[in-house]
């Protein structure tokens, strides 16, 4: 059902939350805007992982300034009982969340080389472009595995450093990921095992 909203509004939420609830689910993964977290829809939820993947001027016409909009987004990482902020450290913004979050845990991601100053848990290396789209190594805390994606574009690797994080924070490890072809049909990450 279309909510309208990219974050519903809260009732609304906690309807959705009940329901797969209901239905066995264990965990939700959703989009909290700046401007629902502002709004107030995302009381009440219970968030375990916060990510953030960028900084953008998506919203300044609601926010009115990048301050007003960073104070939005800097909330999700605030939130009472988080237990891990996945954070992208190529990012500025990300990399002052990593020193600002209330979570017990961080996991930074980046793309190519290790900082020293910001140390990432999650990297790509070796990208490579490939007539079907890209290929890296995945750097875990427990491994490497090699991506093939057909994603193009930098910010989709980032995307999907963001989802290994959550996946290890998770206790998930890669297993053979691998990706071709129609990316509306296909994973980016195909399989993944679980820790024992």
């Amino acid at each position: 059902t279309e909510t309208g909203f990219t974050t519903p509004e809260a009732t609304t939420l906690m309807r959705y939350l009940a329901q797969f609830r209901a239905a066995g689910a264990t965990a939700c993964a959703l989009e909290a805007s700046s401007i629902g977290i502002e709004e107030g829809r995302m009381n009440g939820a219970r968030v375990d992982v916060a990510v953030f993947t960028n900084m953008t001027r998506d919203h300044l016409d609601y926010h009115g300034t990048m301050d007003a909009y960073a104070e939005a987004k800097k909330k999700l990482f605030h939130w009472p009982r988080l237990r891990t902020a996945i954070v992208n450290l190529d990012d500025e913004f990300g990399r002052l969340l990593s020193r600002e979050t209330t979570a017990m845990r961080i996991l930074g991601y980046a793309i190519g080389e290790q900082r020293r100053d910001f140390p990432a848990l999650v990297r790509a290396e070796n990208l490579v472009d490939t007539p079907f789209g890209q290929r890296f190594s995945l750097v875990l805390p427990n491994g490497r595995a090699t991506v093939d994606t057909g994603l193009v574009g930098r910010y989709n690797i980032a995307n999907l450093l963001a989802i290994a994080a959550v996946l290890h924070d998770a206790g998930v490890q890669a297993g053979c990921p691998a990706s071709r072809g129609d990316i509306a049909r296909r994973q980016a990450v195909r399989r993944f095992r679980l820790r024992r």
